[in-house]
């Protein structure tokens, strides 16, 4: 060994390593002095790291003398390993290491992290320390019993953390209970939300079909009073044609031909107003030819037709009278007169300087 064997970190003398026929290491002698970095080159197969396993001990060496920190690596101890350090060139666990070396390895790194995540929120919230019971499991499924059974509660510290558990359940279990329930009641509300919105639309359709009922109802009544008009002078033509026929039968092909053209003038009104309401003869003018076509006329001077006549004796029947005021180029007005009875249910009032009464 050499004088300054105090300072050397590795004192290495004539170690060789032999695998049957194969030399790996050949008697080599090696001094590394503390803090000093140094290194082993050479190509594959040359044996350094066939050295360097020897010097960490992980492997055995056949002869020779080997120091590593003042110890031999062959009979190095726990605390020896923990001052040596290696670093692997890949990631893959050390063939020489059992799988149970190598699960202790690594299970090591693992619980350390967990117990940095889990001890430090403990630390900073209060609340989260019934946490850490998840670390008991796995402390002794990766620690020795020995030390998996260092730390052990006391009595006062198992009272209040089983009473703040159970305190802790209560709440849970009342508070879940209260949001079941509003969920719940949300699915209620919901459901009557689409209950209400099938009724609005069905209200809709209703509404539709209504309002095309009363349509129909309104065009069914068009169409009976555009029919009447026609099918009124009719009778009273046919009896004219019946008294001319003997003595004026000029006359009476006028009265026919009149008939037909009143008949074809009321079909086309009904077919007009089932397609769209227009009046046969205002089909195809405008707004502007229609109000000038009825821009006024004498009427003092129209003895036929049958529409001022028809409307006439409808307010006759009804008790009222009816006023056409017209001139030609004019416009006209006209002005019905209907009697007004008043329900027994109406108060009567008198208006101030009026004879008249209202409701």
């Amino acid at each position: 060994m050499t004088t300054h064997a105090d300072e050397l970190a590795v004192d290495v003398r004539g170690l060789p390593k032999r695998y049957g026929d194969v030399t790996a290491v050949d008697g080599i002698d090696l001094g590394i002095r503390r803090g000093e970095a140094f290194g082993l080159l050479g190509p594959n197969g040359a044996g350094k790291s066939t050295t360097v396993e020897i010097l960490q001990s992980n492997r055995a060496r056949d002869t020779g003398e080997v120091l590593v920190l003042d110890a031999d690596p062959a009979h190095g101890t726990r605390a020896w390993r923990s001052r040596v350090g290696t670093v692997w060139q890949d990631e893959s666990a050390p063939a020489e290491l059992t799988v149970a070396k190598s699960v202790r390895h690594f299970a090591r790194y693992y619980l350390g992290a967990m117990m940095a995540l889990f001890l430090l929120s403990a630390i900073l919230v209060g609340e989260t320390r019934l946490m850490t019971f998840a670390l008991v499991p796995q402390c002794f499924m990766t620690l020795r019993m020995r030390w998996a059974l260092v730390w052990w509660p006391s009595d006062q510290d198992v009272f209040f953390n089983v009473l703040f558990a159970v305190v802790t359940l209560v709440f849970s279990v009342a508070v879940g209970s209260y949001v079941v329930r509003i969920i719940e009641q949300c699915q209620e509300q919901a459901a009557l939300i689409a209950e209400w919105d099938t009724s609005r639309h069905e209200v809709a359709r209703l509404s539709a079909a209504h309002g095309a009922l009363a349509e129909r109802e309104r065009m069914a009544r068009e169409i009976h009073d555009t029919l009447a008009q026609g099918f009124t002078s009719l009778p009273m033509l046919i009896q004219a044609v019946e008294a001319e026929l003997d003595h004026d039968v000029l006359r009476a092909r006028r009265h026919l031909a009149l008939m037909d053209e009143t008949a074809r003038l009321n079909l086309a009104e009904a077919r007009a107003l089932v397609d769209g309401g227009t009046p046969a003869d205002l089909a195809g003018a405008t707004l502007p030819d229609a109000l000038f076509r009825g821009r006024g006329f004498d009427p003092e001077a129209v003895h036929g037709g049958y529409g001022l006549s028809g409307l006439r004796a409808r307010v006759t029947e009804g008790g009222g009278t009816t006023e056409v005021g017209s001139a030609p180029g004019e416009g006209t007005t006209i002005t019905l007169r209907l009697p007004v009875t008043f329900p027994r249910s109406c108060p009567r009032r008198r208006r101030r300087n009026s004879g008249r009464t209202s409701c």
